[in-house]
């Protein structure tokens, strides 16, 4: 019989290892998010999370990660969160949902000239149907004019004019800034508005 002495390094010692409470670690961020019931929101949580990693199918898991995850990725690191994709989900292509009426609402748009902003929202306020009424500012911020718009961005949803005319903002309107940056914007502006992040190899022109 042959026996072989094995330096101390390599003799086995036990170790051992915590699975995460991922319900604890949900409940402290949402604690640090400012939620009061973050004890039970953390166990709906979970208990949803870990029944959609039980029953569902592989599809719609695939396209939940993917479409989720995908507009927050720049570009230049989309293959490699694609690549991750295809080796998690192999043979498996699931074409992406795409919203019709959102695209034809956003593409009949109203756009305004510099100086027209008070009379297009009083016209759009004046329009009957409850379809979706969009204006759109083309253009980077200045703190001269945006200041003056916080108040119809934040829950008064209300323009003041000069004259003291007030024109509210009815709940079928919205506002949509196309900027290039937020360089100029103060916090009370930006703390007001969603951001929503294009990279630019993703804009086509399309008509």
């Amino acid at each position: 019989m042959i026996s072989y002495l094995y330096p101390i390094c390599l003799k086995c010692r036990p170790c051992a290892m915590v699975i995460p409470d991922f319900e604890l670690i949900c409940e402290i961020m949402l604690v640090a998010e400012g939620f009061i019931d973050a004890r039970l929101l953390a166990r709906k949580f979970i208990s949803l999370y870990t029944l959609c990693k039980e029953l569902l199918s592989k599809q719609v898991l695939m396209r939940a990660l993917r479409d989720f995850n995908l507009p927050k990725i720049v570009t230049s690191d989309v293959p490699i969160f694609l690549g991750l994709i295809s080796d998690l989900f192999p043979q498996l292509d699931v074409p992406r949902k795409r919203d019709p009426a959102l695209e034809n609402a956003v593409r009949h748009s109203f756009f305004l000239l510099s100086g027209l902003f008070s009379s297009t929202m009083r016209e759009l306020t004046s329009v009957n149907h409850d379809g979706p009424k969009w204006i759109v500012l083309d253009g980077d911020i200045d703190p001269m004019w945006i200041e003056s718009l916080n108040t119809v961005m934040d829950d008064n949803k209300v323009l003041t004019l000069a004259s003291n005319e007030r024109i509210s903002l009815s709940s079928s309107m919205r506002l949509l800034f196309e900027i290039s940056h937020l360089r100029a914007a103060t916090p009370a502006t930006v703390s007001r508005a969603g951001i929503l992040y294009v990279n630019p190899q993703d804009l086509v022109w399309s008509s």
